[in-house]
């Protein structure tokens, strides 16, 4: 995509709340023909971060704060080493046995996290997830809700939900370099690549306010530059 359609993109999408925001960057991102909301939520989370490489390169610049001392951490990921992790493609796993009970499930979709993710409290948001992604429940061979199944029963349906998905959740452990405190942090890709777009969009159409103001020329014209004739044009308006 040239800058102009990069700046459309972002025009969709800056009024927008997070979750319809992903979907205007999924719908940029996956395949024409793709239904985004039925998406696994891994396969969207790679067609997101393949969208992030075509503007901003293979590396994605992070910055964290321990919880300990709060010292700041600055490190760099990369998006081939998180594709790596399972090329987006959710698979299908047998369903779980343990003791007398048998769960299987499916790995979760984007419409699913739509509906899980509107509920505030995040105990009743796992539940709704279940609701959908649960395929069956039984104790015995009798079918039950998986309400009624032992805490370590859906403690293991809920790690299984994620083996099964391995780009559903993009965790990676930190360590501290001055206190050695150690923790888990996770990257939520659409707001990532959302941020730095934002902050590309603004920074282009900054620069297209100064260069028109002086050449008079119209943003179509000025975005269709390559970004380095765009910055010489405006270091000499500057002047």
């Amino acid at each position: 995509m040239d800058a102009g359609t990069w700046l459309e993109l972002w025009e969709r999408a800056v009024t927008q709340k997070p979750r319809p925001r992903r979907r205007e960057l999924l719908r940029r991102g996956a395949e024409p023909a793709t239904a985004v909301e039925q998406l696994a939520v891994g396969a969207a989370n790679a067609s997101l971060l393949r969208l992030y490489s075509e503007l901003f390169g293979a590396e994605l610049p992070c910055r964290a704060e321990c919880p300990r001392c709060a010292l700041a951490l600055e490190f760099e990921l990369r998006v081939e080493t998180l594709l790596a992790r399972g090329a987006g493609e959710a698979r299908e796993l047998p369903a779980l046995c343990s003791g007398d009970w048998r769960v299987s499930f499916r790995p979760p979709r984007e419409d699913d996290m739509d509906i899980a993710l509107a509920v505030p409290d995040a105990s009743a948001a796992r539940d709704a997830l279940f609701a959908r992604c649960v395929t069956g429940c039984w104790y015995r061979g009798e079918a039950n809700p998986l309400s009624s199944a032992p805490a370590d029963v859906v403690e293991r349906v809920n790690e299984r939900m994620e083996e099964c998905d391995p780009l559903a959740l993009l965790e990676f452990d930190l360590c501290c370099p001055d206190c050695g405190s150690a923790w888990s942090s996770h990257l939520d890709v659409a707001a990532f690549l959302w941020a730095n777009l934002d902050a590309w969009a603004r920074r282009l159409l900054g620069e297209v306010d100064v260069i028109a103001r002086v050449y008079g020329w119209d943003e179509r014209t000025i975005t269709t530059m390559s970004s380095t004739k765009r910055r010489l044009y405006v270091d000499l308006a500057l002047k």
